[in-house]
């Protein structure tokens, strides 16, 4: 429906629209009245009706009842001036009212805006539904005035009256509201206008020369150049041909053509009858077969849009998002996917896994893919090299399933975690390493003496756990400051680490106090040359913010070499040895035994 617009609002403006309504209705009345029907007998096709009921569904519902009283109005003058007495005139013309009015309110309130092309369907069912009801209720009504101011039968003014305003309604009330809402939009563009026309010329000539000849009944020919126009203009079309058929029909049968005066006994009301049913069954052959293609192109619009939002959607994902039929060949490819393999996404589809991955991630994912084609979900972490980087990527393989639940595909998500596990690292990396010295910490220390100890009970080599401290470093600290104090565990622990095989570990428990584990230390005397060169390495000078200091330490040595060894038994015996040192003067070191090692 039409919004208020500022020409409505305008009282000059609201007039002529209104005068307007009014000369238009008179217009089709009189024609109706005038072409369509036979002497004495009621119209074939009403057309005001439709008229009316595409105007009021196309403008604002403050402009209804002045267009519904000059519709009256001009109904009324139109038959009095045809030799109606005045108050048959005022009956009739308020049943053809009747027609339109309740018509509109229906789809009005159940449907909103007709011209809405998703509403369609409903739009349809209502029109339908409210325009028997409506010309049934309006027939009641013309068929009393008609039996009571004329010679027709109830019965027979019913059907005829009942029939005639069905048509107009479900005609020109299509006309009206497509030609108001589109104007020139609903035939397209000028190369679909020539077609339209050609299309509705050609049936006008088929018409013609079915109903300018009574030998034949021919009518199925009208068929096959209207379900052409319906097919390639839909409405456009429909209501085009419909309209031209309807003329010819009505004007060939009344002036005495065409298949229907074939009828025994060359009856008028029966022709027209026969005439109303054809028009009939043209309408239920055309308009629901236009409505359906109608659906159908919303449809395929509607499944356009989507699929344009989804690849829009898809290509901007930082994910290949991608679909594998169940032969393993692409069906789809988002955009991601060609940037980071370096193929046209269109160049994959139709193409085999095997033909687009490399032969080593084929054969990794090649399990993964037979079970997503069994109906299976899978989710699984994967390493994969493309144009020269190392990637980690996260993927899901999610089965498609057609309608009867069978697998036809599968959908192929995989993101980028690259960073994640980079982060991931470097978490771990900070969570058992020490942020100052950079050496493993007490957590990372623990586990891997847990991993030592038990491989020495299968290996039943020797091993040795050295305890060291710095000596005096509370007086560095304290006196020199926290920064001198950090120079120096730094250079500490480096020298540490340097003076070590790369099979030996060490670790900085905290403060001062550091860690050194040593395997593959077959006799306790490797033991003391490895603390030996620890304190030669240890006792250099150290420069730190300026200062040149003499750093000494003692070391702690626990030695097992029974058949098992304790970690809690070590920790004890280390720590033992390293008080002995520092009570013998620090700057040394001191070996002790488990009790079941033999000292040489």
């Amino acid at each position: 429906m039409k919004s208020d617009s500022a020409g409505d609002r305008n009282p000059l403006a609201l007039i002529a629209k209104t005068f307007a309504v009014a000369v238009l209705v008179a217009l089709f009345c009189w024609i109706s009245i005038r072409f369509t029907r036979e002497l004495g007998g009621t119209s074939t096709l009403w057309i005001a009706s439709g008229i009316l009921a595409g105007i009021l569904l196309t403008s604002h519902r403050r402009l209804w009842p002045g267009y519904v009283i000059a519709a009256l109005a001009g109904n009324v003058i139109v038959r009095v001036a045809i030799g109606d007495a005045w108050h048959a005139a005022l009956g009739l013309a308020f049943a053809s009212i009747l027609d339109s009015v309740p018509v509109a309110v229906a789809l009005v309130y159940w449907v909103g805006d007709v011209t809405d092309p998703g509403k369609l369907k409903l739009a349809a069912r209502v029109a339908l539904g409210s325009t028997l009801a409506s010309c049934a209720a309006s027939a009641l009504l013309a068929a009393s005035v008609l039996a009571a101011y004329s010679a027709m039968s109830f019965g027979l003014a019913y059907a005829m009256w009942f029939t005639s305003h069905t048509l107009g309604m479900v005609i020109f009330a299509n006309l009206t509201v497509v030609m108001r809402s589109q104007g020139w939009g609903l035939f397209g563009k000028a190369g679909r206008r020539m077609e339209l026309a050609i299309v509705t010329a050609l049936i006008a000539a088929v018409c013609l020369g079915v109903f300018t000849q009574s030998r034949y009944p021919l009518l199925f020919l009208v068929y096959p150049p209207l379900l052409l126009a319906a097919f390639r203009h839909r409405f456009a079309g429909v209501v085009l041909g419909t309209t031209v058929v309807t003329a010819i029909a009505i004007a060939a049968t009344l002036a005495g053509n065409g298949p229907f005066h074939l009828v025994p006994n060359d009856e008028p009301i029966e022709r027209i009858l026969l005439l109303q049913i054809f028009i009939a069954t043209i309408c239920l052959v055309a308009f629901p077969v236009a409505t359906a293609l109608a659906e159908r192109r919303l449809l395929a619009r509607s499944l356009r849009q989507n699929e344009l939002r989804l690849r829009a959607i898809t290509d901007n994902l930082p994910a290949f998002v991608m679909r594998v039929d169940t032969s393993q060949r692409y069906t789809f490819a988002n955009a991601y996917a060609g940037e980071m393999t370096g193929v046209d996404p269109g160049t994959m589809i139709g193409r085999s896994l095997r033909e687009v991955v490399d032969a080593d991630y084929y054969s990794k994912i090649q399990p993964r893919v037979e079970a997503a084609l069994r109906g299976e979900t899978i989710a699984f972490e994967v390493e994969r090299d493309l144009q020269g980087q190392h990637y980690h990527f996260r993927t899901t393989y999610v089965p498609d399933l057609d309608t009867d639940g069978n697998v036809s595909g599968f959908h192929m998500l995989s993101f980028d975690i690259s960073q994640l596990k980079r982060a991931e690292r470097e978490l771990s990396l900070l969570a058992r390493h020490d942020s100052l010295t950079g050496l493993p910490n007490r957590r990372h220390f623990d586990e891997e003496f847990a991993i030592t100890v038990a491989r020495q009970r299968r290996s039943k080599r020797p091993i040795a756990l050295l305890y060291i401290d710095v000596d005096h470093f509370k007086e560095i600290n304290d006196g020199l400051g926290h920064a001198v104090g950090d120079d120096v565990l730094r250079e500490f622990a480096q020298r540490l680490k340097a003076s070590l095989r790369a099979t030996d570990f060490v670790a900085r428990l905290g403060g001062d106090e550091f860690a050194v584990l040593l395997e593959e230390v077959d006799t306790p005397e490797i033991a003391r040359l490895v603390a030996q060169k620890l304190m030669s390495a240890i006792q250099r000078d150290v420069a730190a913010d300026g200062h040149e200091l003499h750093v000494t330490a003692s070391i702690g040595i626990a030695f097992c070499q029974r058949i098992a060894c304790n970690e809690d038994e070590l920790i004890k015996i280390a720590d033992g040895a390293l008080y002995q040192a520092k009570a013998a003067g620090r700057n040394t070191w001191r070996i002790v035994m488990t009790k079941d090692s033999v000292s040489p």
